[in-house]
């Protein structure tokens, strides 16, 4: 077995839990950390969070909140704004709160990892995060600026013509 104090870094996974009778479960973010060094994610695209509301069958404003003030606390060194006044490692933050969370958003235990917190949130966004991209416009897919342009290039012409006025 791998000793835990010898990996590199750990990471944890943050999970809505819209009824936690149910215990049914979807990712909305990550966390990787080391000793010194805290990093987070969650998902990027409103269609990745429409998937998260239609899970739920709630509106997660609640949700978006709450990932907007951790990326913030998180930009600033720490994990919840309390943690700015104690000096509690995140290890111990973190499995406090897999332990005692039980509301609809929670967090897995802390696993580890031999890879630096930067390329282990990479790998573990990658993994642990669906993001659902918006569907591209087909080739050859004509904007509203080009359809305006075709159409007063064409149209307006003919319209000067039958008026009687000389067409530029």
């Amino acid at each position: 077995m791998c000793d835990v104090g010898a990996m590199a870094s750990r990471y944890s996974i943050i999970q809505y839990v819209p009824d936690p009778i149910t215990d049914e479960r979807i990712n909305i973010g990550v966390i990787a950390f080391d000793k010194q060094n805290i990093r987070i994610r969650f998902l990027k695209n409103w269609l990745s969070w429409k998937r998260v509301q239609i899970f739920g069958m709630e509106d997660i404003k609640f949700l978006k909140d709450f990932a907007h003030r951790m990326e913030k606390n998180v930009k600033e060194g720490y994990l919840f704004s309390e943690d700015n006044l104690n000096e509690v490692p995140y290890q111990e933050r973190i499995l406090k709160i897999a332990q005692e969370w039980i509301n609809s958003i929670q967090i897995t235990e802390p696993r580890g990892s031999l890879d630096s917190v930067d390329n282990l949130l990479e790998d573990i966004a990658n993994t642990y995060l669906r993001e659902i991209k918006p569907p591209s416009k087909p080739k050859g897919s004509i904007t509203s600026r080009r359809r305006q342009k075709i159409v007063s290039f064409n149209l307006y012409p003919r319209i000067k013509t039958k008026l009687g006025e000389k067409p530029q």
